[in-house]
């Protein structure tokens, strides 16, 4: 007796708790679709369980349409007819409003543009092949090559003639027969060379003029590489070539895809945002209104469905095709896989979703009540990140880089390396000049060595004379006096 006491109790609690509703709704991810076991999942069914209601779920082929005489269909005709308790998400606008009541907004949407990303083309190997020597124009490199040539035969004369350098150190038995082979030919454009990798040098030239000529070429391959990183950089981030459909890149607004006559245009049949498009007084709504039914007679073929719209576009093996959807609904498409889908927005707020009772429904006041204290816990907000993560690794897709306006790649020629160059020369002239003063000081030098040796030399014999005639006057009177 007790247990069934117990047990009448849970049952009682259970359909106090959990009010039994029946909700028409159109399946669209992720708010609520079929898994692979055929049960509702996604967003609505855990926030209803959260609010304490049990859900039947009906489905509805449309969102709704006002026929001639007067009734709906899909699931405005539901809840008006009283085939369900309430039905959502549906978009608050006027007419509806009139037939039904809505409850407090669940989300704030606008119209956006949903396209297809360009494919991701494999460059050619010999493009790959290539990359290294891209980021400089052809001058640049004989450039380079040449101030090469010219910098390690300078280096090298200057070691060779000038008498501070090791070559003459060695001579002079003041430095090794190592360190006398540190500038030979060879040795000269290996450093020269080793330099361009910047690798360290077990000897630099000694002489002024030497070491003003190799400085000149340090500052000259620091410039040199620093263009050459700069340049490779952007290269590597150039943009893929255009796409094959002319203006393509340049759908940036509403604007831009009404006036390319070249894209095809798709939007859900029988919903809010087309009715938004026909009913528009403005210009660009028109025309945007006018293509979107040429392209529905050119395609022959109904997408009624959120999910018809984004397969179809998916399909198309480039975009000639954009579709217009709302925000939250893009939002959702875009970052699932296989993520080649971007959409183009403008910001803009037009509208907002909500679900939608019988008119004069007690049930509508309350549920109003409880969806305003999920937004408010942020349970709502909780359910929508869980179920609207985003599933594409890469970094979001950005079509200003892919406009043909922007496609600006500057590669490094040989007038943005004038002022390096101009440093090299200098440098070079300055340790020519240089070695020439060294080489004239040396030869006084050694001029005036040897003018103190010959009166060092004068001076000795003319002592030599002097005692010579002592010895002579000496012999004379008799005796040597020796000195």
């Amino acid at each position: 007796m007790e247990a069934l006491t117990w047990m009448l109790f849970g049952i009682i609690f259970s359909l106090v708790q959990c009010k039994e509703l029946t909700f028409s709704t159109v399946l669209n991810e992720p708010y609520i679709y079929k898994d692979a076991d055929g049960q509702y999942v996604g967003m609505l069914p855990e926030l209803f369980s959260e609010m304490g209601y049990n859900v039947t779920v009906t489905e509805a082929d449309v969102y709704g349409q006002l026929l001639p005489n007067g009734s709906w269909t899909g699931m405005m005709g539901d809840v008006i007819n009283k085939n369900a308790d309430f039905a959502g998400p549906l978009t608050v606008v006027g007419r509806r409003a009139e037939h039904v009541d809505f409850s407090s907004l669940f989300t704030a949407v606008g119209p956006v543009i949903l396209m297809r990303k360009p494919p991701n083309e494999s460059k050619p190997l010999r493009e790959k092949l290539s990359l290294p020597f891209r980021p400089m124009e052809l001058s640049a490199w004989l450039m380079l090559i040449l101030a090469l040539l010219v910098t390690g035969t300078v280096l090298y004369i200057i070691s060779h003639f000038n008498p501070y350098e090791w070559r003459r150190m060695a001579k002079d038995r003041e430095a090794s027969l190592r360190e006398q082979e540190s500038f030979t030919c060879l040795n000269s454009f290996w450093f020269i060379l080793s330099a361009l990798a910047l690798q360290g040098y077990a000897r630099a030239p000694r002489s002024v003029g030497g070491r003003l000529v190799v400085l000149g070429w340090w500052a000259f391959l620091l410039l040199f590489l620093f263009f050459y990183i700069a340049s490779l950089i952007n290269v590597i981030h150039e943009p893929p070539q255009p796409f094959a459909i002319p203006g393509y890149s340049k759908i940036k607004s509403f604007e831009d895809l009404a006036n390319n006559d070249q894209i095809g245009i798709g939007i859900l049949r029988f919903g809010t945002t087309e009715k938004m498009f026909e009913e528009s007084s403005d210009p660009i709504d028109k025309r945007i209104y006018e293509k979107i039914i040429k392209t529905r007679k050119e395609m022959k073929k109904q997408l009624n469905t959120t999910k018809d719209l984004v397969n179809y576009l998916r399909s198309r093996e480039y975009s000639d095709f954009a579709a217009i959807m709302e925000s939250d609904a893009a939002t959702f498409v875009t970052n699932t896989l296989p993520c080649n889908l971007y959409m183009v927005t403008e910001g803009i707020v037009t509208k907002g979703t909500g679900f939608a009772f019988e008119k004069g429904s007690s049930l509508q006041r309350e549920f109003n009540m409880n969806l305003l204290k999920a937004q408010e816990s942020g349970l709502q907000r909780k359910l929508e990140k869980r179920w609207t993560r985003s599933k594409c690794s890469a970094a979001a897709y950005n079509p200003m880089l892919y406009d043909e306006t922007n496609r600006v790649v500057y590669f490094v020629g040989l007038a943005d390396l004038a002022g390096a160059l101009l440093i090299l020369i200098v440098a070079i002239v300055l340790g020519g000049i240089v070695t020439i003063a060294e080489i004239c000081i040396y030869k006084c030098a050694e001029t005036t060595v040897d003018d103190d040796d010959v009166d060092d030399h004068v001076r000795a014999n003319q002592r030599l004379d002097a005692s010579d005639m002592l010895l002579a006057v000496d012999s004379k009177k008799g005796g040597a006096t020796q000195v």
